[in-house]
């Protein structure tokens, strides 16, 4: 079946207007954008794209005016990515032997720095009397091939596991990749070892201190240039670039590493 993307746009001989039809598709697909002021940092963007930039975070927590920078095909890859999610927590929910289902989504806060999310299941394993948490995605296939070789996780998935892990205390946790080409699994150990420590410990800090910049109104440098991904497709580009284009800042602050 095509997709909305690839399908001829022209008229038919009955006078049926594709292009007008694709056109009130893509329509359905609803704008994120609006007023936002950020409260607490996201695990779920923590070492991605913009998430990895000070300035972004000092400008979601001062309020601002969010553009949606997703298009119909991405939107629709990101309902796909949630319907993966939920049914794979739906299967795990009838697993009846060893492993057992506590909760899914879990409300996870925590202070300083402030972080809320939503960790996607915690298992436990009856047999080795664990608790273990986990964190469900989907890849296409050249990144879940990519995946399987290494048995690596994304650097931002790490950091987004890692920091559920560091809250609650866990010391293993578990990735769930799904192919999207022809839904095999991939699961994906990690543990708390004195590597992955050290990265969260680090992006704990890095998060204080943006925090802190915030705190002190103090605006700090673009970590990026403009036509780095991670400001082309960043929600407050126009204000940091357009609204705010002569103000450089008043400190300096680095990118946050996803790696050391």
């Amino acid at each position: 079946m095509a997709s909305i993307t690839t399908l001829q746009i022209h008229k038919k001989p009955n006078g049926f207007d594709t292009k007008r039809f694709i056109e009130e598709f893509n329509n359905t697909y609803e704008s994120k954008a609006g007023f936002t002021e950020k409260k607490t940092f996201s695990p779920s963007t923590l070492g991605y794209g913009h998430g990895k930039c000070a300035r972004y975070w000092y400008i979601a927590f001062s309020g601002a005016e969010f553009e949606d920078t997703a298009g119909p095909a991405a939107k629709a890859a990101m309902e796909n990515g949630n319907f993966v999610h939920d049914r794979i927590q739906s299967r795990m929910s009838k697993m009846a032997g060893n492993y057992k289902v506590i909760a899914h989504e879990i409300d996870t806060w925590h202070e300083d720095p402030p972080i809320h999310g939503y960790m996607d299941s915690l298992v436990q394993d009856i047999e080795n009397d664990l608790m273990i948490p986990f964190e469900i995605k989907s890849a296409k296939d050249e990144q879940y091939s990519i995946k399987r070789y290494d048995l690596e996780p994304s650097d931002n998935h790490r950091i987004q596991l890692l920091t559920y892990m560091k809250v609650w205390g866990y010391n293993q946790g578990v990735f769930v990749y799904e192919n999207k080409n022809d839904q095999s699994l991939l699961l994906i150990n990690i543990q708390m070892n004195e590597e992955n420590q050290k990265l969260i410990d680090y992006v704990f800090d890095w998060l204080r201190g943006v925090y802190d910049i915030y705190l002190a109104e103090t605006l700090p440098n673009r970590a990026f240039t403009k036509t780095q991904s991670a400001c082309k497709y960043c929600p407050v580009k126009k204000v940091c670039w357009k609204d705010m284009k002569n103000d450089e800042g008043e400190v300096e602050y680095p990118a946050m590493e996803t790696s050391l």
